[in-house]
């Protein structure tokens, strides 16, 4: 959907190289999880169940007028909800099976984005009546209930599933703690200036239509995969940020320590301490790849190969089978090679932000000669890149 009002000072791409980068291991999917986010009262009312809320309220402007709030924080703080989910294990993850790209974007479903569009060129908040779906197990001990209609579309880092919002681009090893102090400061964030305009003497509607009209950019109800995403979110100025390194800095921005002072949820002592933390994280888990890799290298695939060289013609009929491959096969990696990356990793700093933006090269996969290597001399293929969307490699260094 267009944006009916651009923002005349886009978002900045911290990495802005749009060539595709490989990820590391094909057939072998990534690992994350999602994490499924809601507000509720203390009554026991869900405020994302438009139903409830309406019941609850009798008015059928509060629904619109918190989504209204949402899609202001998605597009406002996109850059702290990429450095929630910031993690080595995610960089690869990212774009790919199932993982949305590292574009922060939001799904509202064709209904509700229908909705909200009739709002902001009528300027009335009309009551929202989502559209619904019966689900029969074929159970009989089990009666069919409803569902929301809307599809949770499975390319979106946070698509509206009806009743709640799914962060789909958490990283499986990660403490959800971080994603949800975020996604709380955001609403919170928004809530008050809402608040702070509806008693400075403006109409709700009002300020509901203007916080649309002005963030509607970041919702996104297509593929987020599609090669056209990227170029179309470069000129929206959605927030996008490719290198998990880079998006963990954002906790420390000034905007971002003003967000968490003002709530009172975070001081710059303590943001800059998590910045420092995550770092340090980061570069200790790629060294230690780094070093797993090494080893690997030294202590299995070099003498596997040299061994079956030397011993290829001892092996009779066999050799034509199983052991061609590898005495025709390139090279093993070489030990200058290998010597280059010991040296490299010896020389890593101590600090965690220099390391970490060290090692965030290092993290990419084998070079293609150590490949080929490795699989001449096991007899399968070794990990490599694993096709993907181009769009969803292009939205990555």
């Amino acid at each position: 959907h267009p944006n009916p009002s651009p923002n005349p000072t886009p978002h900045p791409n911290p990495n802005p190289n749009p060539h595709p980068t490989p990820t590391p291991h094909q057939g072998i999917n990534g690992s994350g999880k999602h994490n499924n986010f809601s507000l509720g009262t203390d009554t026991g009312i869900n405020l994302l169940n438009v139903g409830q809320l309406n019941k609850a309220t009798g008015n059928p402007e509060a629904f619109p007028l918190l989504m209204a709030c949402i899609v202001r924080a998605v597009d406002l703080h996109g850059d702290l909800m990429r450095m929630a989910i910031a993690s080595p294990g995610n960089d690869f993850r990212l774009g790919a099976c199932e993982a949305p790209p590292a574009i922060t974007s939001t799904y509202l479903g064709e209904s509700l984005t229908s909705y909200l569009e009739d709002a902001m060129k009528t300027g009335k908040f009309a009551e929202y009546v989502p559209q619904e779906a019966t689900v029969d197990l074929g159970i009989p001990s089990v009666a069919p209930f409803t569902v929301p209609a809307e599809d949770r579309n499975r390319t979106s880092p946070f698509p509206f599933g009806g009743h709640r919002f799914e962060f789909r681009a958490v990283g499986s090893a990660q403490n959800v703690s971080m994603v949800n102090t975020v996604l709380c400061s955001i609403f919170a964030d928004s809530f008050a200036e809402m608040s702070k305009q509806i008693e400075g003497g403006k109409d709700g509607k009002d300020v509901a239509i203007s916080f649309l009209k002005d963030h509607w950019k970041c919702i996104m109800n297509g593929d987020n995969y599609s090669e056209e995403w990227p170029i179309e979110a470069g000129k929206r100025g959605v927030w996008r940020i490719d290198s998990g390194v880079e998006a963990m800095k954002r906790i420390s921005e000034p905007k971002n320590v003003a967000l968490f002072e003002g709530l009172k949820v975070m001081s710059k002592k303590e943001c800059d301490a998590r910045a420092e933390c995550m770092h340090d994280h980061y570069s200790g888990y790629v060294e230690i790849e780094a070093n797993a890799m090494l080893d690997m290298f030294q202590q299995h695939v070099i003498p596997s190969v040299k061994v079956r060289r030397r011993t290829a013609h001892l092996h009779g009929s066999v050799h034509a089978a199983c052991i061609a491959p590898c005495v025709l096969a390139p090279p093993p990696p070489r030990p200058t090679h290998v010597r280059l990356l010991a040296d490299l990793l010896s020389l890593l700093p101590c600090r965690p932000r220099r390391t970490s933006a060290t090692c965030c090269p290092g993290s990419r996969p084998p070079s293609p000669p150590s490949r080929r290597a490795c699989t001449a001399c096991t007899g399968r293929p070794t990990p490599t890149a694993r096709p993907r969307s181009r769009a969803c490699s292009a939205s990555r260094r």
